[in-house]
């Protein structure tokens, strides 16, 4: 990528205001369809619908139009993002003969600190209607509750004192030694 000293690291199509506009127009097109999949789908949740085929084409167009619009030309950006768009359409016709149309307001998905996708659907009887790939996991907002309720009372106890806190990093309690006293404390090493 050639750089434009006034401009710095911007591909050359954000150079001038006709290639701009140009260019923001067909990423705003590609904004606004992948905006309307994922409140069909679920967030980011559309390729994982869809065969390994579909997919990995899928993914190689994601690739081609990201490149395209962070160092490509405008004839680039304008191609990949309305390729990006029939890509998109595609995986929704796919999903939508395979799934049905889900509602993806009772499918949440997110990423643990690990890196496993876990998938958070209303009900129990759910789980066995939501596709996974290998190491996602599915729990219900029931199984949740189920769990939740088993935690220590001090969780909940914060939770319930501090409504609106979160829940960082949960570890598990260190067991206390019954023969130490709290008035004596530990011996001194040294």
């Amino acid at each position: 990528m050639k750089l434009n000293p006034l401009i710095g690291n911007q591909p050359k199509w954000q150079w001038d205001l006709k290639t701009v506009n140009d260019g923001q127009f067909a990423v705003n097109a590609l904004d606004e369809l992948t905006d309307a999949m994922d409140r069909r789908w679920g967030v980011g949740r559309l390729r994982h619908l869809i065969n390994a085929n579909l997919r990995a084409k899928f993914d190689a167009q994601r690739l081609k139009a990201t490149t395209a619009i962070r160092s490509g030309s405008i004839d680039d950006v304008k191609v990949q993002c309305q390729r990006m768009c029939n890509a998109l359409r595609a995986a929704d016709e796919s999903a939508t003969k395979s799934w049905g149309s889900a509602p993806a307001s009772r499918v949440m998905a997110c990423v643990t600190p690990a890196g496993r996708r876990l998938v958070i659907v209303q009900a129990d009887d759910d789980i066995a209607s939501v596709p996974l790939e290998d190491g996602d996991s599915a729990y219900s907002l029931e199984e949740i509750a189920r769990m939740l309720e088993g935690m220590p009372a001090v969780v909940r106890e914060v939770k319930a004192t501090f409504q609106r806190s979160r829940v960082a990093i949960l570890q598990p309690a260190v067991a206390i030694d019954s023969n130490w006293d709290a008035n004596e404390g530990d011996e001194i090493p040294f």
